[in-house]
């Protein structure tokens, strides 16, 4: 399958690092009283189209997918700070929108351009379906399905209404609702206007213990081209309450609203999924099922769905709300709603597996992890973008995870992963008094601690990670997290990790943590404010550090860059104990830190620009600015210097301190000379 984009040329020097820069065009930001002809920027032939054609046309010219459906007030609440982009906006306006106030705002009873349908159109209604919302219109709709599927596949209508579903039980073990085939675009007027809806007890007297709603039933058919669009799947989560975590897996109790298995060319656009409660995923499609190295769900489109009422307050049944496995996937403009930091069951948002996967523009609060970044499939995972995200009050904004799985043993989980311009909040208080389920680390980005395969070619950078204040005790684990944390043990070494041009605030721990074998590892130009926030001075002196570089004894890092980062604390006092920490346990190449440079609000900071833990023969060199001369411990390189920058210098502002040992070692010149 080719690539939708190339990762050749896409190489960005700083300070000379092996850092290659995704081509992804950044959002422009425009006034809030714009027309659609404000919004078009390329020569558009529009001459002599109806009014129909033009959104369409103008769409196709500004490479966006089709508009989406109305949306509601709980997802205005929850959109970014950020104003509109002109993709938003451009959106809004030819879903027969407006922006008020800088807000995007929907007319619900606008119908998508798109409502036309492909194929022959088969209208529920013609089948028997009522949508009152208390006759059980399941039979009447499977019967306009099987008519579509007959006739090679069309449009089933769903107009505006509610369209109860109860379970069928004919199919063991799965307990479902409806059979779905290749072919098929299942649409609704909209997602405001057409529901579908589970009926109370669905599982008789294991009430909510179902599989799905949409079922591929039959997975040597792949449903290929099924579309599902501008609908509500309410899950009815208070007449179906989850009975036990036993029972949470994806063929039993997945209580899943679509479930694929085989299939290519699938999308999922404009839909919402409601009430969804105790949820094991919200949408399955697992293409990597049978383990043997072959994607058999490939070129899926995700796009514009909200999904809310994630989580209960009794049992921990989730996995990941969005879930997907396989090859080329689009998962973009999605809101992702948990019902509360407290939420048991509100696990991780998005999760992709695989390869050629672009997970962007996505909003999410109130999950653990909102994405989780997994390669953990039966093949190398590559190219892989995460994007433009937002997140917040989550526990992990996002998840790498490489791990063995089916016939993939040996090798890199991924080759080619970039994570970059994401905005994620951290609360790690929120997420800390769940009374289960509660995460090991809190992080921006952070490195699955139980991964057994090595990754390859990673980037992550150009990312925003705030911290919200803690209020309670930092527990053990906190020191563990931090802004980006690239932790792991074992021997085996990831390969060219960037980690590169990030922004933490008020980290719990350290602003960068890497502690892991790595061949070709960047720390460069990241922004860090006032690292080891956790609350009431808690975090160890190790943990109040902007950067902390090592690895775990047996394990290699070689050809290590921590240059031109920033560290500055605001506090008075202050709390921060060094710039850079660099601490290796097991053999080191090649480390340097340059031009570093640390800042304290705190006129009498002691602050040491670097705390180095190493023997001789790990010796890092430093070139360093600091505001006052502390001796940094530890063992540096010949001609190491650090140059003090403040008044309380002693020997005043821009004075040189150099390593001149004959060898490494830690005796630093008493000369001073001014620069």
């Amino acid at each position: 399958m080719a690539p939708r984009h190339s990762r050749a040329g896409r190489c960005h020097s700083i300070e000379g690092a092996h850092v290659r820069r995704a081509a992804v065009a950044e959002p422009d930001c425009i006034s809030e009283d714009l027309s659609t002809e404000d919004l078009i920027t390329e020569d558009v032939p529009t001459e002599g189209l109806s009014n129909e054609d033009l959104p369409n046309v103008l769409l196709e010219a500004a490479e966006l997918p089709a508009p989406p459906g109305p949306d509601d007030s709980a997802v205005s609440a929850a959109g970014p700070a950020a104003g509109p982009s002109r993709r938003h906006l451009l959106r809004a306006l030819l879903a027969g929108g407006a922006v008020v106030g800088g807000a995007v705002v929907l007319d619900r009873t606008a119908t998508p351009a798109s409502a036309t349908g492909v194929g022959p159109l088969f209208n529920v209604t013609d089948y028997g379906a009522v949508g009152n919302g208390t006759t059980d219109d399941r039979a009447s709709v499977q019967s306009a399905i099987d008519a579509a599927h007959a006739a090679g596949g069309g449009t089933v209508f769903f107009p505006a209404g509610t369209y109860l579903l109860s379970m069928r039980f004919d199919h063991s073990p799965a307990v479902y609702a409806l059979d779905i085939y290749p072919g098929i675009v299942l649409r609704g007027a909209n997602r405001g206007a057409s529901v579908l809806k589970v009926a109370s007890a669905a599982n008789g007297a294991t009430g909510g213990d179902w599989t799905a709603v949409l079922l591929q039933r039959d997975a040597s058919t792949p449903v290929d081209d099924f579309v599902l669009e501008g609908l509500t799947i309410d899950g009815n989560s208070a007449g179906n309450a989850i009975t036990s975590s036993s029972l949470a897996n994806a063929t039993t109790a997945g209580r899943h609203a679509l479930h694929v298995s085989t299939g290519a060319r699938i999308a999922v656009r404009d839909c919402r999924f409601s009430n969804v409660g105790d949820v094991r995923h919200v949408l399955w499609l697992n293409g990597d099922a049978s383990g043997d190295g072959t994607a058999r769900v490939t070129d899926t489109v995700i796009e514009g769905n909200v999904i809310d009422g994630v989580g209960s307050s009794s049992i921990d049944h989730a996995h990941a709300s969005i879930y997907w496995a396989g090859e080329g996937l689009r998962c973009t403009g999605n809101v992702l709603l948990g019902k509360a930091p407290t939420a048991i069951g509100a696990g991780t948002a998005i999760e992709g597996r695989g390869s050629d996967i672009q997970v962007e523009d996505n909003d999410i609060e109130n999950y653990t992890v909102a994405i989780a970044a997994a390669a953990v499939q039966s093949w190398e995972g590559a190219q892989n973008d995460v994007a433009h995200n937002t997140a917040r009050a989550v526990a992990v904004g996002v998840l790498l995870s490489s791990k063995q799985s089916g016939t993939h043993t040996s090798g890199f989980g991924a080759n080619g992963v970039d994570i970059h311009h994401n905005q994620v909040t951290v609360d790690r208080d929120a997420w800390a008094t769940r009374s289960a389920g509660a995460p090991a680390i809190a992080a921006g980005v952070a490195l699955d601690t139980a991964n057994d395969l090595p990754l390859a070619d990673v980037q992550v950078r150009d990312n925003q990670i705030r911290f919200a204040q803690s209020s309670t005790a930092s527990v053990a684990a906190d020191a563990g997290g931090g802004g980006v944390v690239w932790s792991r043990s074992g021997s085996f070494s990831d390969n060219d990790v960037a980690v590169v041009g990030n922004f933490v605030d008020s980290p719990l721990a350290a602003g960068v943590l890497v502690n892991a074998g790595v061949a070709r590892l960047d720390v460069i130009g990241n922004s860090v404010l006032n690292p080891g926030s956790a609350a009431s001075g808690s975090m160890p002196a190790s943990g109040r550090v902007g950067i902390s570089v090592g690895n775990p004894a047996g394990s290699s890092l070689a050809d290590v860059r921590i240059d031109g980062n920033e560290v500055f604390d605001g506090r008075t006092p202050v709390v921060m104990t060094s710039a850079v920490r660099y601490a290796p346990q097991g053999t080191v190449v090649n480390a340097q830190a340059m031009d570093n440079v640390v800042r304290a609000m705190d006129p009498g900071a002691a602050i040491a620009v670097a705390d180095s833990t190493t023997t001789t023969a790990n010796a890092l060199f430093l070139r360093a600015r600091c505001p006052s001369w502390i001796q940094p411990p530890g063992i540096y390189r010949f001609g190491s210097t650090v140059t003090t920058e403040g008044t309380v210098a002693l020997a005043g502002s821009g004075a040189i301190r150099v390593q001149q040992a004959a060898g490494a070692g830690s005796t630093w010149t008493s000369t001073l000379t001014s620069l």
